[in-house]
């Protein structure tokens, strides 16, 4: 009997400290959503998600009544589930914490200013014209990498969301534009949605352009680096990308459970 509930308590306590993780996680990752006044489309499926992970461990009583003897398969099924997600995101976020350290002094320190580059900002959430902190970030960086190279020539990249005013490129042209970017210097390609539509139409927009002969280099928050690498290791596109970080752990944090989600997603669904 001792050994039963031995194991029973070890199994309690597995559960008890995992699922607290994943609803701390998804709390943290819903408040960034609402701290920067997303939709609540947007919002609702991580409340969903907290909601759902929740009402097993308040109605166990009520679950192990209905299912009887299905309760314990189903409850190690749960316990199984939410210990993958920790061990899995823990080390997915380390993954992205170290990923993008050295990747901007590597590359400062192998090209010199005279070379020719592309840069592709990845857009991402805009407020009219004011570009979220996020993305403002992400202009630094490019107009740093335009003052440094004054051959270079930026893509700005992203559509018009659906909780948006105006196309994410338009706002990121307008503000590299006020911070003494020529306007010739600015290519907008404002018709995607998505990572991999952010690659592939500024490729046109390069073959297009002429551009063939110019290194790309792509700009992006640290945490969304790896999924762009992935893509472009996959289809072979030669690409370095500049990382600008993130102010606040508990906002990275956020940030990071959201692209757990979505590199997971790219590596089941959209790498075809």
């Amino acid at each position: 009997m001792r050994k039963i509930l031995t194991f029973n308590n070890f199994f309690n306590i597995i559960l008890l400290i995992s699922t607290l993780f994943f609803l701390i996680s998804f709390t943290i990752f819903t408040g960034n959503l609402i701290a920067t006044n997303n939709s609540i489309s947007k919002i609702l499926l991580p409340l969903s998600i907290i909601v759902f992970t929740t009402l097993p461990i308040i109605l166990h009583r009520v679950l192990k009544k209905l299912f009887r003897k299905f309760y314990m398969p189903l409850k190690m099924l749960f316990i199984l589930a939410m210990v993958l997600y920790m061990v899995s995101f823990l080390i997915f976020y380390s993954f992205v914490l170290n990923y993008s350290k050295n990747t901007a002094e590597v590359f400062y320190h192998q090209n010199g200013t005279d070379k020719k580059i592309v840069i592709l900002v990845f857009g991402c959430r805009t407020l009219g014209y004011t570009p979220s902190q996020t993305l403002e970030k992400r202009l630094l960086k490019a107009y740093e990498l335009l003052e440094l190279y004054p051959d270079s020539v930026c893509i700005v990249s992203g559509a018009q969301g659906a909780d948006e005013t105006i196309a994410e490129a338009e706002a990121m042209q307008v503000y590299l534009e006020e911070k003494g970017i020529t306007p010739n210097r600015i290519i907008i390609e404002d018709n995607a949605t998505s990572t991999i539509e952010n690659i592939r139409f500024s490729l046109d927009l390069i073959n297009q352009n002429h551009l063939e002969d110019y290194k790309l280099i792509g700009v992006s928050t640290e945490f969304h680096v790896p999924r762009i690498e992935m893509y472009c290791t996959h289809y072979n596109i030669n690409i370095t990308v500049i990382p600008s970080f993130t102010e606040g752990q508990l906002h990275f944090f956020g940030n990071v459970v959201r692209e757990y989600m979505a590199y997971f997603k790219t590596l089941i669904f959209d790498l075809n």
